[in-house]
């Protein structure tokens, strides 16, 4: 049987680093509260080397906020990914994929 995770566990770290170069950092909203940051890897691997993969959490309970951060190594890796995932259909929710340090209107 499968059994959702209580909480989406450690934020995934590759370097010293969090975040990649400029156009490398994507912001990911409407994650379903089940997903595990070892989800996201999964999803966000096959578009380039990340760096770094964080679903963001209530401080005392642990659980998900719903939105999250991927970096990769380079801006070329992260157009891919929100090419392909932007838009993507999870558990009925659409995920918004895109660039953290551009101005997005939902």
């Amino acid at each position: 049987p499968y059994f959702p995770a209580a909480t989406p566990g450690p934020p995934i770290q590759t370097t010293q680093h969090n975040k990649g170069p400029d156009g490398a950092n994507l912001f990911i909203f409407h994650i379903p509260n089940h997903f595990t940051n070892l989800d996201m890897w999964h999803l966000f691997c096959h578009y380039g080397n990340l760096l770094s993969v964080r679903i963001m959490v209530e401080k005392h309970s642990g659980r998900s906020r719903g939105f999250g951060f991927v970096s990769y190594d380079s801006p070329e890796a992260a157009a891919m990914a929100i090419k392909e995932l932007n838009g993507f259909v999870v558990c009925f929710k659409s995920w918004f994929v895109f660039d953290s340090l551009s101005s997005y209107s939902f």
